[in-house]
């Protein structure tokens, strides 16, 4: 992106930046090398970073693992790194608490009153998931940086207290003893500078040192004991990272997003996947229906795992959509059902209470009390009738009985018996 000033008025011109056929393709690497360390100490070294060159997306990915002190340590240029993510892009290191202290009789302590930090390279940022903040009472300090695009900012915070008292512990930063504010631009470059009203005059019996820094969000409770004292020496940052277009570097199942200002973009795995999405395979399916929380469905017998996502659905003999916030799975097996004739029923129920049976032994009932009069025993009238009804009761079985087989073979029941009753009838009408 470019930026010009005409006269105080800033225009800026975005250049869409396409990757050209001589981007680098990033194939061989996203194999993951046999052989590389993925780890420094206690810290994972995931692609597209690596300890080696050949391990590793390119040199800006590059990580040194130093032993100088006796335990191995992570470094990218000259900060320590305290962990690596690539479903965010992002990296956590160690950056210098600032400091202003002085002696009772008001003599400055030698103290690191600076503290500057560069990005490894031009593929890192310092993120706006940073927070500045300043300890202290008689305290005051300045942060200057250098956004991406080279355009210079400046804060400034202050903190005065009369008490050690007047200051609450709590998890955040809170006025007096202490204050912060959100960093909103990805920095390049940035200096944070300690100062102190007259020396701390007023305050050295309870608070002699001004405290500041750049701390990565939810890194950071403030307790009253620090405006006394705060042995933190470094604290947690936040470093966003990104990959140059000369590069291509996404696996499969993964997307593109573009840094606004077009100077890179990082790669993350697409909905229903999971993993290192710079790896060919690493964007792995996530099987919702292994977890409650990450499917609808009403049960998880309902749910039916697919590349990238779920559906819900219910067996063959349930009705419905098998989801939480839709129709759930209703069972429709259904029990001997009325067969709704203003004349018989295959079912006993008011006002079907006077029961007959046929040749072939099927009960049934009618409502009427004439029911012999209007159909009398072995005229065409009843055979007719007796005949529809029998039709009409061996379908019922037949539905049912392979109900009960899918239910069977789900391992839902064992007994069958719609399934015996067609088997009886069938014997008695091959007799």
């Amino acid at each position: 992106m470019v930026v010009l000033r005409l006269h105080g008025l800033m225009l800026r011109l975005t250049t869409l930046i396409i990757p050209s056929a001589a981007a680098v393709l990033a194939t061989d690497h996203q194999l993951d090398s046999p052989g590389c360390l993925r780890h420094c100490g206690d810290v994972d070294i995931p692609y597209p970073f690596g300890i080696t060159g050949n391990c590793s997306l390119n040199d800006n990915f590059l990580i040194h693992c130093d032993n100088s002190s006796g335990h191995l340590v992570p470094l990218i240029g000259n900060l320590t790194v305290r962990s690596i993510s690539v479903e965010q892009p992002q990296i956590s290191i160690l950056f210098d608490v600032a400091k202003d202290c002085y002696t009772n009789s008001g003599e400055q302590i030698v103290t690191k009153t600076k503290s500057t930090l560069k990005a490894p390279n031009s593929m890192f940022s310092i993120s706006t998931k940073n927070v500045f903040t300043i300890i202290g009472c008689e305290s005051y300090s300045y942060l200057t940086a250098y956004e991406t695009n080279n355009e210079s900012i400046y804060l400034s915070l202050s903190t005065t207290c009369r008490s050690i008292y007047g200051v609450h512990t709590g998890p955040a930063c809170s006025l007096p003893g202490c204050t912060s504010t959100e960093i909103t631009d990805r920095l390049q470059n940035m200096t944070v500078e300690a100062y102190s009203y007259n020396r701390h005059n007023n305050t050295r019996y309870f608070n002699n040192c001004t405290y500041a820094f750049v701390v990565e969000q939810n890194q950071f409770s403030f307790s009253r004991d620090y405006v006394t004292n705060f042995p933190q020496e470094k604290l947690p940052l936040a470093l966003d990272w990104s990959v140059s277009y000369d590069y291509d570097a996404c696996g499969r199942y993964s997307r593109i997003h573009d840094l606004e200002d077009g100077s890179g973009y990082y790669c993350q795995c697409m909905k229903g996947f999971q993993g290192n999405s710079y790896l060919n395979d690493g964007c792995q399916d996530i099987n919702e229906c292994e977890n409650l929380s990450l499917n609808n469905c009403s049960e998880i017998r309902h749910c039916v795992n697919k590349q990238g996502s779920y559906t819900c659905s219910c067996p063959f003999w349930f009705k419905g959509d098998g989801r939480k916030d839709g129709t759930g799975c209703k069972d429709q097996l259904p029990g001997f059902k009325i067969a709704i004739d203003p004349i018989y029923s295959l079912f006993r129920s008011y006002p079907y209470e006077y029961k007959f049976i046929t040749e072939k032994g099927i009960n049934y009932n009618v409502k009427s009390t004439k029911f012999e009069q209007d159909y009398s025993p072995g005229s065409r009238k009843r055979h007719v009738l007796e005949h529809k009804l029998q039709n009409q009761y061996l379908d019922i079985l037949t539905q049912n009985c392979r109900l009960e087989i899918q239910r069977r073979h789900w391992g839902l029941t064992r007994e069958t018996p719609y399934c015996d009753m067609l088997q009886q009838f069938d014997n008695s009408t091959a007799h």
